[in-house]
C-alpha cells in the first residue's frame, strides 16, 4: 500500500518535471500525446 503511493506519487513529480520540460521543447500536441500516454 505505501509503496504504491510511493510509486504514485514519483510519477507525478516524474510527469510534472517531463511536463515543464517538454512544454518548452516540444509542440502542445506532442505534449499532450505524451502525458497522456504517462497517465496511461
Amino acid at each position: 500500500m505505501l509503496m504504491n503511493h510511493y510509486l504514485g506519487t514519483s510519477l507525478s513529480y516524474i510527469n510534472w518535471t517531463l511536463g515543464s520540460l517538454f512544454t518548452v521543447t516540444f509542440p502542445t500536441s506532442q505534449l499532450t500525446r505524451l502525458e497522456w500516454m504517462i497517465t496511461l
